[in-house]
């Protein structure tokens, strides 16, 4: 999903520690393989056997974003792809609802769009092992009858 220049950042990026005060960053993060605008609990350790306290939003319009999740997720399902400065972000939490800038919106909708095609393009789907074999068996099958046929007639002469 993101570029080959995003690396696989700790929970807690070195550019901007949480401080005491704060319980929760935001950040665009991949979560079990879906980017999502998310705050991660800044209380828990940054640790591969950690769990992770994050809240999930999603996108509702232009740059409206609304909680919809509460979840503790293993840290291998976890992927912090970018930290938002709190100054990018405006969340009121009686509501659930987070407004983030329009760049932001914009960045993630570049990530998301490399990973999906845009509405309206359709994939084209591979052929199945199975289909492709039924194709071919038609084919032969046809080919013998007709070699069948062919046999029988010779034979109807004599």
């Amino acid at each position: 999903m993101p570029s080959s220049s995003t690396t696989n950042m700790s929970l807690h990026p070195a550019s901007q520690p949480p401080t005491d005060d704060q319980m929760y960053y935001f950040a665009l993060a991949e979560v079990k393989g879906e980017l999502h605008l998310v705050q991660i609990s800044a209380l828990t350790p940054p640790s591969a056997l950690t769990l992770v306290d994050v809240k999930i939003f999603r996108h509702e319009l232009a740059t409206i974003f609304r909680h919809v999740q509460t979840t503790t997720l293993h840290p291998k399902d976890v992927r912090v792809i970018e930290q938002i400065a709190e100054a990018l972000i405006r969340y009121e939490e009686d509501t659930g609802t987070a407004f983030l800038v329009r760049e932001m919106v914009d960045r993630m909708q570049k990530l998301t769009w490399r990973t999906t095609p845009p509405i309206g393009v359709a994939k084209k789907k591979p052929l199945s092992i199975r289909s492709e074999y039924g194709v071919l068996y038609a084919q032969l099958l046809s080919q013998k009858l007709e070699l069948s046929g062919k046999l029988h007639e010779q034979l109807e002469k004599r």
